[in-house]
């Protein structure tokens, strides 16, 4: 089942090349797998999460951070669009 995320800010100015999305599909837990990929987009299987704050000064713990396989790939994304996360079955 694909997870969605709402793309926050996409880093097109220098490498590595990434995104920050929240995740907006509540209850349902993922991992990146070396067959993931983000719209279709390959993403490299390492998760990490940004260091950023609510409006009430609390940790964000929805928001992570996605590497493209191919830094080309980033033009494909922009700030406020959703994106579903998938992996191909072996």
């Amino acid at each position: 089942m694909p997870v969605r995320f709402e793309i926050e800010f996409v880093n097109k100015d220098r490498r590595p090349y990434y995104l920050i999305a929240r995740h907006i599909t509540p209850g349902h837990d993922f991992s990146l797998l070396e067959t993931s990929f983000l719209n279709g987009f390959k993403v490299i299987p390492e998760l990490t999460m940004p260091r950023a704050l609510d409006k009430n000064g609390l940790p964000r713990y929805d928001l992570f951070v996605f590497y493209l396989a191919d830094g080309n790939d980033i033009n494909k994304f922009n700030t406020g669009t959703i994106v579903e996360l998938t992996a191909e079955q072996k």
